[in-house]
């Protein structure tokens, strides 16, 4: 699999382009990111699924039985370009079944009308989104290149992963220890210290002694001064 989520590398893609006043980047990526689906407010009638997005399978009919054509002028029948968003591809292309399938009611009903069968669904290779997930990093790559560098882009998403820490839900004394920087244990003692010593001797000003007098639970100090 590749080593960085394309999902993640996607949503960098986003704040760059956002930054950077970049529609038509924002809009790739919000496709990819959302998928090619009418629902998606970024799709438009003159949009296509990217090329790259193809993977080669077979329909098969309702029986089960694989639907072939000799024709070679009818061979892109075996192929389809997959409109899922970037997380199901991802999600699917961890599943151990040893082919996949997905079923696209306007591609049953056009091979239906043109060929008068009846086909359930599409198979495929899970190795085949493997394939797309790397092209659409590419893409990114690609695209983002005017503006970062694959290196800049690659340390960009290490980076934020490495510094990514999950929460537990008891927070503990070791655990903050181990996971808050040594920097911040610095200045929260100094702030500590600085806030213990500037109330020993606010304490010591007569104005204030007189009224922390007046305060439950205050201590009156042993030696008093002498009249």
């Amino acid at each position: 699999m590749n080593e960085f989520k394309v999902t993640k590398i996607l949503e960098k893609v986003i704040e760059i382009a956002i930054l950077n006043n970049d529609e038509d980047l924002k809009k790739w990526a919000c496709l990819e990111t959302e998928g090619y689906y009418e629902s998606n407010k970024y799709f438009t009638d003159n949009d296509t699924v990217p090329k790259y997005r193809e993977i080669v399978g077979e329909h098969r009919d309702i029986f089960g039985r694989t639907f072939l054509i000799p024709d070679l002028k009818f061979s892109f029948i075996n192929t389809y370009r997959l409109r899922h968003a970037t997380i199901e591809l991802e999600s699917l292309s961890k599943r151990t079944e040893n082919l996949l399938s997905i079923k696209d009611a306007h591609i049953c009903e056009i091979i239906n009308k043109h060929f008068g069968v009846k086909i359930a669904d599409f198979v495929f290779s899970p190795a085949s989104l493997d394939r797309v997930l790397n092209s659409i990093k590419q893409e990114a790559i690609r695209r983002l290149r005017k503006y970062v560098t694959k290196n800049e882009l690659m340390s960009i998403e290490k980076n934020k992963r490495v510094n990514e820490t999950n929460i537990p839900r008891d927070i503990t004394c070791s655990w903050l220890w181990r996971n808050i920087p040594i920097r911040w244990w610095l200045t929260f003692f100094s702030l500590l210290f600085g806030a213990f010593s500037l109330g020993i001797y606010v304490s010591g000003i007569p104005q204030v002694k007189k009224i922390l007098h007046y305060i439950p639970g205050y201590k009156v100090d042993l030696v008093r001064e002498m009249e």
